[in-house]
């Protein structure tokens, strides 16, 4: 409907990370801390989802 909201950023930002990392990165970085990021930003985004869109 053209309502941005903090889902949007947090999704883009997954999407990002995913098509630009490589798993030389992940490695380089820790694959311990990339899973744990990752989790925690996904986290994030579907309890963002449920507030922007009254999910509750």
């Amino acid at each position: 409907y053209g309502e941005r909201h903090a889902c949007h950023a947090t999704a883009e930002k997954i999407q990002t990370m995913l098509k630009k990392g490589s798993i030389k990165d992940i490695f380089d970085h820790g694959l311990h801390e990339f899973l744990a990021e990752f989790i925690r930003d996904n986290t994030r985004l579907g309890d963002e989802i449920a507030l922007d869109y009254r999910f509750y």
